[in-house]
């Protein structure tokens, strides 16, 4: 009896201890369960946090407000509301590399992309994007960026001067001083305001060809202002209307003159006038927009 008793009760140990192991592993599991998940929660909501305090620190949480056309040019110009969709004419290539993927490329051959209806209405305006110049060997003495499809120059723009770099008072010939030809991997980009006026349109900003910059003409009823890279760069009375047209990017649409070389990427257009902050966040963040 004792025997049997000895062994019966070294059984009951090791089955409790067995038991007892088994418990400690499944603990360990659901430990290790738990850490993990909550480390990914951690650094998932760390992620989300930094992103928003970023966007909040930038003042961008209110951007797409009033924005009307938002062209990412990845490979279409569809825009991202799905309202003003772009027509891309003459072969623009739209595959080409951009300054986030893809971007549409122009090469002098009367190419461009429209916007589908009339838009841009009021005085109050912010419009841009990202462009490269290949060159600054444009037809007709200008690089045409971006315009409002208007029947004349009575539109707003923004483009480079292959010719002249106007000057503050302008000549009475050209609007520009003679001595200070652009070449052609040098000149200067500006905003127009509609008026048929060197006087307004400014001193404009030195650009090179091969490099990205970022360039918005604002508007606020009052002035027109260039920006350029993030940066004010100059600005001048201004209290012209903008019509409403249809928007271009590539040429000048109603002569078809102005042809542009070079890419566009990244074209947005605002019916507001866009605050200092949120200019100098578009360039600073690119085109994360959301």
């Amino acid at each position: 009896m004792k025997k049997y008793s000895s062994q019966y009760g070294q059984g009951a140990i090791e089955y409790l201890l067995i038991i007892a192991a088994a418990i400690l592993v499944v603990a360990i599991v659901i430990l290790a369960i738990t850490g993990a998940l909550s480390s990914g929660q951690e650094q998932a909501g760390a992620s989300e946090q930094a992103q928003g305090n970023s966007f909040a620190k930038l003042n961008l949480i209110n951007i797409e407000d009033s924005m009307v056309l938002y062209w990412k040019l990845n490979g279409n110009a569809t825009d991202y509301f799905g309202m003003n969709n772009g027509v891309a004419d003459g072969g623009v290539d739209l595959t080409a590399q951009g300054k986030f993927s893809q971007g549409a490329k122009f090469d002098l051959d009367n190419k461009f992309i429209t916007a589908n209806k009339a838009i841009m209405v009021g005085n109050k305006v912010t419009y841009g994007g990202w462009v490269k110049f290949d060159s600054f060997n444009c037809p007709g003495g200008f690089c045409l960026v971006m315009e409002q499809d208007s029947s004349n120059e009575d539109s707003f723009e923004i483009y480079a001067n292959s010719t002249t770099y106007p000057t503050n008072p302008p000549d009475a010939v050209y609007g520009g001083d003679p001595s200070r030809k652009a070449t052609l991997t040098d000149s200067n980009i500006y905003c127009w305001d509609g008026l048929v006026s060197w006087k307004v349109a400014g001193e404009g900003w030195p650009v090179k060809a091969g490099q990205w910059y970022n360039v918005y003409c604002v508007h606020d009823g009052i002035k027109m202002c260039l920006w350029v890279d993030g940066e004010k760069r100059f600005c001048w009375n201004s209290i012209e209307n903008v019509k409403e047209v249809n928007f271009d990017i590539g040429l000048l649409k109603e002569n078809n003159g102005y042809d542009l070389e070079g890419t566009i990427d990244e074209v947005m257009v605002w019916n507001r006038t866009l605050k200092d902050s949120e200019l100098k966040a578009l360039y600073e963040i690119g085109s994360e927009i959301r």
